[in-house]
């Protein structure tokens, strides 16, 4: 049997306007401005906390951290919940089905809180794919520390070498090979050069023509 994870933001659908628009507009708020490529650099794919503290200082409480994180995620929400025309990465729905239909167990592995998985799953309808959910109330360490990957790894019960995970960010790439898994890159957030530098082993745009025969000869 084979075990097939997936990040979220970048992976399941292109999330990142929505988040960037949340993170820019709470920083800008408390003097802080960046470019897009530095929120993709140091928010995408890691935890709120993680990111607020390199941003704002390493002294901010838990307590203030917890308020700021909430608040952040909430605006996220009102976005995507907004967009009438948000779908996922293009043919995911077809990638998903035919892993399915092989019998593969699909899990889902997001630095995002509960909530935003809520959200997303319950709008693109993605809640009958999965087999296991692992999110940021399930972890203590953000990517690119593998925690969270050899967490699902091991509530999937298959062997590592029978597991390959869909990252886009180059924490998450960088997060699944120190578990000692494959990776396929998506290029929703970074350049393939990127993504093969820091370990991907192929890369795709989206999932248009990619089936479970793929990731058979990425696992051989």
């Amino acid at each position: 049997m084979t075990g097939i994870i997936f990040d979220m933001d970048g992976v399941i659908l292109d999330s990142n306007p929505y988040h960037r628009d949340a993170w820019l507009s709470f920083l800008r708020k408390r003097g802080v401005i960046i470019d897009e490529q530095t929120f993709l650099d140091k928010i995408f794919g890691s935890t709120g906390k993680e990111a607020l503290r390199h941003f704002l200082g390493q002294d901010l409480t838990d307590e203030t951290l917890v308020d700021y994180t909430r608040a952040i995620d909430a605006e996220f929400r009102e976005n995507f919940l907004l967009d009438q025309k948000v779908g996922p990465i293009k043919d995911l729905r077809k990638f998903l089905e035919s892993v399915k239909m092989a019998g593969c167990r699909i899990a889902l592995a997001t630095s995002a809180p509960n909530e935003n998985v809520r959200v997303v799953f319950q709008k693109l309808e993605l809640n009958s794919y999965f087999d296991i959910i692992v999110d940021q109330s399930q972890i203590t360490k953000g990517k690119p520390d593998p925690e969270i990957y050899n967490l699902t790894v091991e509530k999937l019960g298959l062997p590592k070498d029978q597991c390959v995970v869909l990252e886009d960010s180059l924490v998450g790439v960088t997060s699944a090979c120190r578990a000692g898994l494959k990776v396929i890159g998506i290029t929703s957030t970074q350049p393939e050069s990127a993504l093969k530098n820091v370990g991907a082993s192929i890369c795709i745009g989206d999932y248009t023509g990619f089936t479970f025969e793929d990731v058979v000869k990425l696992l051989a």
